[in-house]
């Protein structure tokens, strides 16, 4: 089977010039290689999320995943912005009774070396999660249960580590209150061996 080409007209377009019509062809080229560094996409830099911010405002709910980016904003917080931050959740708790707000106090609480550090009262606030919440979130309830686990453990071992700084400290006294006992008696053979001296 013989397959004709397509035939291809070298006549120049009705109307126009054979000169004209290459000029117009070039300056459309040019044109266009003219215009296509203006139609580069623009480097956007995409919208920071509400909760995403460090901190988020304390009115703005979070989710579970924005919880944990919020449990890491506070360690990167400043000692006075901790504080400010705690006041603000603080009354923000106060107003809503919400589970994202309680979440977020237990985290503030739960910030060792703070003035407000509470352990108990952190624990408190995740294990007395609100019977009927509004709109109960099963990914908060279950954050709050591995959180509390977390501090129960936590302060397990503050505790025995307190237990054994007093048990060293009482150690520490006993041994010298012997101390001062085995001087008074050196002392005293001190003196005698004075006395007695011819």
């Amino acid at each position: 089977m013989n397959v004709r080409p397509f035939p291809v007209s070298n006549a120049p377009a009705r109307g126009v010039k054979p000169g004209l019509a290459g000029m117009l062809a070039l300056g459309a080229v040019l044109a266009l290689s003219a215009a296509l560094p203006a139609c580069a996409p623009i480097a956007v830099r995409p919208a920071v999320s509400a909760a995403a911010q460090c901190p988020p405002r304390p009115e703005i709910p979070l989710g579970t995943r924005d919880m944990l980016r919020y449990h890491a904003c506070l360690d990167r917080l400043p000692a006075a912005d901790a504080a400010a931050q705690y006041a603000a959740v603080s009354r923000q708790f106060a107003q809503t009774n919400g589970e994202s707000d309680r979440i977020k106090l237990a985290l503030l609480l739960a910030r060792p070396d703070t003035p407000f550090h509470d352990t108990p009262a952190a624990l408190k606030l995740l294990k007395e999660w609100p019977e009927a919440p509004r709109a109960s979130s099963t990914g908060l309830r279950d954050l709050a249960g591995v959180l509390a686990m977390l501090l129960e453990g936590q302060q397990h071992s503050d505790d025995e580590v307190t237990d054994l700084k007093k048990a060293l400290a009482a150690e520490k006294a006993r041994s010298a209150y012997l101390q001062d006992k085995i001087d008074a008696v050196k002392n005293l053979e001190t003196d005698m061996k004075q006395e007695y001296r011819p």
